[in-house]
């Protein structure tokens, strides 16, 4: 299977080119950048340079882009994320997707509020309801049936990696996190967290009833225990036979 790694870059410069170099020696990788003030050397790292887009304008270009490449898979960083073992993240990734029932593939985070992605040692490869949106790999016909998001709805991106999970979910795919591998994330999102929910709803909602429901499901933290996360994803996958 061909992934191709797009790196998210906006005034994290420095990190992009480290996670590009790091993960250049397993897949084709490039930095797409959203509106960053860039030094002339930074310039010639940068791949894709782009305005301010936000997160959803670049997911739009993304699917662009893997289509163009002919990929397989597209992995998704923003660059406001560390690694921990990028050599093990890279071959684990790898195998994941070659098993051909992989929608999205994510490592398991230092820091979520969806208890079903904090690094838990000896977990293993699990299955999973949803995905988080800093760190995910996913297949390019799941991309496919979401964009061009409308970013007169949804631009600051909440919500589309639940989006591209419940997709992946209905045509019969998994979402796996992989507790073998860690990665970290700051908290936060440099950006109105009420603006962004409000985004999400509103771009859901134009999405129909089963998507809000899911993302309700998944969302709440009361419903955070691994055994009711296993049940929302059997409610909500589907056979592709």
């Amino acid at each position: 299977m061909k992934n191709l790694v797009l790196i998210f870059n906006h005034e994290s410069t420095e990190n992009a080119i480290k996670l590009k170099k790091q993960l250049s020696n397993f897949f084709e990788c490039s930095i797409l950048d959203s509106g960053s003030n860039l030094t002339d050397n930074e310039k010639s790292e940068i791949d894709y340079s782009f305005g301010n887009i936000y997160y959803n304008g670049l997911i739009n270009e993304a699917c662009k882009i893997s289509k163009e490449k002919e990929a397989d898979y597209c992995t998704i960083i923003t660059s406001d994320v560390t690694i921990v073992d990028p050599e093990g993240y890279s071959n684990y990734l790898k195998s994941t997707i070659d098993q051909n029932d992989t929608g999205i593939y994510m490592p398991s985070c230092d820091n979520s509020i969806f208890k079903q992605h904090l690094h838990r040692k000896n977990k293993g490869l699990v299955k999973a309801s949803l995905s988080e949106g800093f760190c995910y790999t996913v297949k390019v016909e799941l991309l496919d049936k979401i964009c061009p998001i409308d970013l007169n709805i949804n631009r600051l991106g909440f919500g589309t990696s639940h989006v591209l999970s419940y997709v992946s979910l209905r045509l019969g795919l998994h979402v796996y996190v992989d507790h073998r591998v860690q990665i970290l994330h700051p908290y936060g999102s440099g950006y109105s967290k009420k603006e962004a929910y409000k985004q999400q709803m509103n771009w859901m909602r134009s999405l129909g009833k089963p998507i809000v429901l899911h993302r309700y499901l998944v969302g709440k933290d009361y419903f955070q225990a691994y055994w009711f996360q296993q049940v929302v994803r059997l409610i909500f996958f589907k056979s592709k036979k």
